[in-house]
């Protein structure tokens, strides 16, 4: 894939995608965009599917802390939907008009790893005043093993699913579909209310930055570094001893 015109990169080196404002262009400036517009057809689909989801979803909320190949039946039946719309998605939801000028657009990946960097700063204050040890190396080696698994995840709710409200509410602001994509994000984080909660939050911050700039990759990021952080500082879990006794 050719960086910056997927869904995953960190930057934009051949223009500014949707929404430029946000973007530094050095060429020309850029202007206002209309509302989208999708194909009848498109629309249908996507009733489909998300009614399907909306059905499965409940289900998986209710039995998945019980059964844990359940994470990997729900995933598939999302990664299934993703295969079969990648392009359509990529094409018709995702992509738009780029400005005319070489433009970067950083902001996304600076404002997210931001961020994260201090939240983690939290989430060490936290660990400092508690009475729980942590194994550093643990926690890195989970950020890494985690990071595939975190952008399988931003695939599902930032790629297909944000990008399936779009198609259903196109008139509707990214606020609002942000904060519905977020609270959809926690609830099924939501057996563990804490967990819950905070995945809302932060779940509606990347689903705002991915709306507006579409970059998977930092997002992900922050993803497996807020997942593992929280469980070692602030939890007191160690992932990796846990993934290794499994096994």
């Amino acid at each position: 894939m050719v960086p910056g015109r997927g869904p995953v990169g960190f930057g934009s080196p051949r223009g500014c995608p949707r929404y430029p404002e946000s973007c530094v262009s050095v060429s020309s400036p850029v202007t206002a965009q209309a509302p989208a517009t999708f194909s009848a057809s498109l629309r249908r689909r996507a009733v489909i599917e998300v009614v399907t989801l909306a059905i499965a979803t409940p289900m998986f909320i209710l039995l998945a802390p019980h059964s844990g190949p359940l994470y990997v039946v729900m995933a598939a039946l999302f990664l299934v939907f993703v295969g079969l719309n990648a392009r359509e998605i990529r094409t018709a939801v995702w992509t738009g008009p780029l400005s005319a000028g070489n433009g970067w657009c950083w902001y996304s990946a600076r404002s997210i790893l931001l961020l994260t960097a201090l939240v983690v700063a939290v989430f060490f204050g936290w660990y400092l005043l508690s009475e729980h040890e942590a194994s550093f190396g643990n926690m890195l080696l989970t950020i890494a093993i985690y990071l595939p698994w975190a952008l399988v995840q931003e695939t599902i709710f930032l790629f297909y699913l944000l990008g399936r409200l779009r198609v259903l509410f196109p008139a509707t602001s990214p606020v609002a579909l942000s904060a519905v994509n977020g609270t959809a994000y926690g609830a099924v984080h939501w057996p563990d209310p804490w967990v819950g909660v905070l995945a809302a939050l932060i779940g509606a911050i990347w689903a705002y930055s991915y709306f507006h700039h579409q970059r998977l990759l930092p997002i992900a990021v922050s993803h497996a570094v807020l997942g593992a952080t929280f469980y070692y500082l602030v939890v007191g879990r160690d992932l990796f001893s846990e993934f290794l006794a499994l096994i």
